[in-house]
């Protein structure tokens, strides 16, 4: 299984399926496996195409380039965990979380959130700060991460939730400020943005993850395969650093433990659309 803790920022967590790898996977693979991802230069499909080329080496397999797209594996393999961050343009007269959200009570026309479309993490997530706070927040819906990253440098738009890796660059350089991480712990990648607890948001704590699947008649012994071999390469310091790079890190945990995650996060996710009225317009 694996996720991205993207946090997008997300900071990220990914969890492997750690297995024996019995017998019946020894000769595994005879033939080229093919892996689809979706969202060419997204996280996922960045850090797929790293984990795609490890598989391949370690297997004697020549790798192919690989397409974004449907189908490929398809049973639970590695799962990642991704909180954002809150960010704001530099011109934001707030520093801390409790500043801002005084700033945004202020705003006679409520606060502009930018986002990367409707349904989104980030829109998810300004959602769910909407429903805590009372605030009133504006979605400004953008076509994808990129945009709503660009309309926040530019102050087209003044606050938003964002992925790690789309916005850390410009917080280094001073071009957007962050006040808060929306994971349970602090990013690695940025230690010193407080968690939403921390910055005085007790309660609001939101995670996006992504996995990698197969097809469910997959022979147990093929996925445990599977899972050892990812585990092993994602223990590995070169992916370990490619994964922080990109907002994300790694963990173990099992099968059974994913399958539970997945319907935790399902029904946290149905309470979030009834909680918030979101609808697909």
């Amino acid at each position: 299984m694996f996720a991205e803790k993207h946090t997008v920022a997300l900071a990220g967590l990914i969890t492997l399926l750690a297995l024996a790898a019995p017998a019946i996977a020894q000769t595994y693979p005879d033939r080229p496996v093919r892996i689809i991802t979706g969202g060419a230069g997204s996280f996922h499909d960045i850090v797929t195409r790293q984990l795609a080329q490890r598989l391949s080496e370690r297997w004697g397999q020549a790798g192919g380039g690989g397409q974004p797209g449907r189908g490929g594996v398809d049973h639970h393999v590695v799962r990642d965990l991704a909180p954002t961050l809150l960010v704001a343009h530099p011109t934001v007269p707030a520093s801390t979380w409790p500043e801002l959200q005084g700033y945004a009570k202020a705003q006679p026309h409520g606060i502009d959130f930018a986002t990367a479309g409707l349904g989104t993490n980030n829109h998810i997530a300004l959602e769910l700060l909407k429903h805590d706070t009372g605030l009133d927040i504006v979605p400004i819906h953008y076509k994808g991460g990129g945009a709503s990253t660009l309309a926040l440098l530019g102050g087209e738009v003044k606050v938003g939730f964002s992925l790690v890796p789309q916005v850390l660059p410009h917080l280094k350089t001073g071009k957007l400020k962050a006040y808060m991480v929306t994971g349970a712990q602090r990013f690695p990648g940025t230690p010193d943005i407080p968690t939403a607890k921390e910055a005085g948001l007790p309660g609001f704590e939101l995670s996006f993850w992504i996995g990698m699947l197969a097809p469910a008649r997959t022979p147990a012994g093929v996925v445990a395969k599977l899972n050892f071999d990812i585990s092993e390469i994602l223990r590995s310091p070169d992916m370990r650093a490619l994964l922080l790079a990109q907002g994300a890190e790694a963990a173990s945990g099992s099968p059974e433990q994913f399958a539970s995650f997945i319907h935790s996060e399902a029904m946290k996710m149905k309470r979030l659309v009834e909680l918030t009225g979101m609808r697909a317009d």
